[in-house]
């Protein structure tokens, strides 16, 4: 025997279709049946049930004023437009000292305006509907009594000085329009300010008021205005005392609102202590917080239910915060290791100084994978000076290797270009020219991060030079996160408070085909040969590049053109010149020992002042490590820093720098003139510094010096200033 199948304890909704299904007519004819079809049952009204507050209203007159008595103003309100009955009751007259004392309780709530109804004002200030769309609207425009949200101020306010607009203005005579004209319209009509500082009110003030107006004779007209002007006064006062009761109100919800966090982070807390998260919480560092978690920084007091719901949420942010805890602790030892790695190398470099091997910095060492073996052993592991002692015999060979992974980083960015040639034999070409993207990116002159380089649209570096650039060992310090509580990494910190030093990387260097093209141009017009001529097969000539361009388009007096290496020559050929002109119109070239020594005494002292080339010994790889300096920079800096005043010992208290050559490039050459031939040196003197800003280009040319009042003119205004 079957059994039934259990009903559900629910009813069974029985859903109809919403289309009528198809019927053939002849079945339908076929089985229609003879008798009479019943009419349809009439529906059944379902009553809903009536709630609790339905018998209030028959509650005793005396016993609602008690218990009204205690209601707030608000839900005075919401009481009244929960049926007609209680509106009838509660905006009765009789009841009028039911708001009266919801009103009197509320704190520092200025009293009803004589001109408004008690339900009316409390509406005004309880309520958070519009007044117009009965949407949204959580600011009150006191000076005309409303509440509007952003969209129905735009349509329902106007302009003050659109009162020329008004229906009764306009159907005044001419005369009785120039005396509505001439009054001040906000003195005597309730006006609020937007946010663009213009003054706004209501169309039908100002037509209340002009008809007002106009309906009164002459004579009268005076004492009315004083009249509105005394009621509009008294208007402005009340307004201003309710502005600053809804302010303190908006600053008592925000410190409710503020405990209301307070006291959840701390229930949240509590939980955490209990299930042995105690000291986690008390270890967690900017810029994270526990108080921030969206779990936690809620304006809701926690309860058991609510703390199972978040449990997991909070849990996987505190297990986050456990393995940052673990990092920093590591990141402490690591660093004191760091420390102990710098040393080696800062007495590696002391014991083997060589201008023409490219060394690493502290992060380049650290980041070498035996040391970075040594340095990443676990916390339990004590690392110091004897944990190196394997690796310090072998220094030089690890530093090979390390130069010989920046030599493949570049050969990759040549072949880029040159895939058909043997790039490893190509890198130490003249032609073969680098740049750098960073220096080089015009939308970042601003934070250009090779500070001590001039700005130049053909920044240009060689090999092997080009591997001491300094943004591709030193990136902005504003890439950093400042905010952290967390100790540097002391292989980072340099006294460029701007930047931090990093690991050696490409990222920013790529192959300047255009430019390979002008040092092509630039080699065969020196004899040599660009396919096979090297960097040091043309530092080797000892050549000078006098430009004969800028010779020739001096405003001054006594005209003049920059002496340059072959390295500036290509630059300043690039800023200057290229547009115009070829390499061997451009330059007049001169073998060092056909310039006369008055000339190559100038540019040595010139030099002196100018190139920053060395680094201090001392200093270097340390936290104190600043930019390249000049010599009288480095004497200066000695007798401050060091407090040394005795003669400078070079590889023991200075160095040159590795990247000096391309570094000299970017400094201002000396500027010579030429007489029968001869180079000769002509006396100048620099603009002042505050016409620095008329000059339009970053370089130092010929516009940028002059020798008499004269020339200062004619290199200013392009004419001569005659007294």
């Amino acid at each position: 025997m079957e059994e039934e199948p259990p009903r559900s304890s629910r009813p069974v909704r029985v859903t109809r279709s919403s289309k009528k299904a198809k019927i053939d007519i002849s079945e339908t004819q076929a089985a229609a049946p003879t008798t009479k079809p019943q009419a349809p049952k009439p529906r059944t009204r379902l009553v809903r049930k009536k709630g609790i507050l339905a018998e209030l209203q028959n509650f005793p007159l005396d016993v609602l004023f008690e218990i009204f008595g205690h209601l707030s103003p608000y839900d005075l309100l919401k009481l009244a437009r929960t049926n007609k009955e209680f509106r009838r009751l509660l905006l009765n007259k009789s009841f009028i000292s039911v708001w009266k004392t919801a009103l009197a309780r509320v704190p520092g709530l200025p009293p009803c305006p004589p001109d408004m109804s008690e339900p009316a004002f409390a509406n005004l200030a309880f309520s958070p509907h519009c007044f117009s769309c009965l949407g949204l609207a959580k600011s009150v425009t006191w000076q005309l009594r409303v509440r509007y949200c952003a969209r129905c101020a735009k349509e329902k306010l106007e302009p003050l000085v659109h009162h020329n607009r008004s229906a009764v203005y306009l159907n005044q005579p001419p005369d009785a329009k120039l005396k509505f004209l001439r009054l001040y319209i906000g003195d005597y009509v309730p006006n609020t300010y937007s946010k663009k500082m213009a003054r706004m009110t209501h169309l039908f003030a100002i037509d209340d008021f002009a008809e007002e107006f106009f309906a009164l004779p002459d004579t009268e007209r005076t004492k009315f205005l004083e009249e509105r002007k005394e009621y509009l006064a008294e208007r402005r006062a009340h307004a201003g005392l309710c502005e600053a009761w809804s302010l303190t109100q908006v600053m008592d919800r925000s410190a409710e609102l503020h405990q209301l966090r307070e006291d959840r982070r701390i229930a949240v807390e509590k939980e955490l202590e209990d299930l042995g998260w105690g000291d986690e919480v008390k270890g967690i560092k900017a810029p994270d917080s526990l108080a921030k978690h969206k779990l936690v920084d809620r304006p809701q007091r926690l309860t058991s239910k609510i703390w199972v719901n978040i449990k997991p949420g909070v849990l996987k942010f505190m297990e986050e915060m456990r393995q940052k805890r673990l990092k920093r602790e590591f990141n402490l030892v690591l660093f004191e290791r760091k420390t102990i790695a710098m040393d080696i190398l800062i007495e590696y470099k002391k014991a083997n100084p060589d201008d023409n091997t490219f060394m690493p910095s502290p992060a380049d060492f650290c980041d070498i994978p035996i040391c970075r073996e040594i340095l990443h052993q676990p916390v339990e592991v004590e690392v110091n000076r004897e944990s190196f002692g394997d690796i310090i015999p072998r220094l030089a060979t690890i530093m090979d290797e390390w130069r010989g992974s920046i030599r493949k980083e570049l050969v990759k960015r040549v072949q880029d270009f040159q895939k058909d040639k043997d790039t490893t034999q190509a890198l130490e070409l003249a032609t073969t020219v680098f740049i750098c993207l960073e220096c080089n990116n015009p939308s970042g002159r601003f934070f250009d991060d090779d500070i001590y380089t001039g700005m130049s649209s053909s920044s240009l570096l060689f090999y092997p030079q080009v591997q001491a650039h300094r943004c591709f060992s030193r990136k902005s310090a504003f890439l950093y996160n400042n905010d952290s509580e967390e100790p540097p990494d002391p292989i980072s910190i340099v006294a460029d408070y701007f930047a931090k030093r990093v690991a050696w990387n490409s990222s920013d260097v790529a192959f300047s085909n255009d430019a390979s093209s002008t040092v092509a141009e630039l080699v065969k017009f020196i004899g040599l040969n660009p396919l096979t001529a090297t960097v040091m097969d043309i530092d080797n000539l000892n050549l000078r590049f006098h430009c004969q361009v800028c010779l020739q388009q001096g405003y001054s007096t006594h005209p003049s053109g920059p002496l340059l290496s072959w390295r500036a020559a290509v630059r300043h050929f690039r800023d200057a010149h290229m547009r115009h002109n070829t390499i061997p119109k451009t330059f007049k070239k001169i073998q060092v020992e056909h310039i006369p020594e008055t000339v190559m005494a100038a540019e040595t002292e010139h030099r002196a002042k100018h190139e920053g080339i060395w680094l201090c010994v001392l200093c270097r790889d340390t936290k104190k490590e600043n930019r390249p300096l000049t010599m009288t920079e480095m004497a200066n800096h000695f007798r401050h820093a060091h407090e040394k005043e005795s003669a400078l010992v070079r590889n023991e208290d200075y160095c040159l720098h590795f990247a000096a050559p391309d570094l000299q490039a970017s400094v201002n050459a000396l500027r010579v003139g030429s007489k029968n031939g001869q180079l000769e040196v002509v006396s100048q003197q620099r603009l002042p510094e505050i016409y620095d800003l008329f000059d339009l280009d970053d370089s130092m040319d010929e516009d940028d010096f002059y020798d008499s009042e004269e020339d200062l003119f004619d290199s200013l205004f392009g004419f001569h200033y005659f007294l």
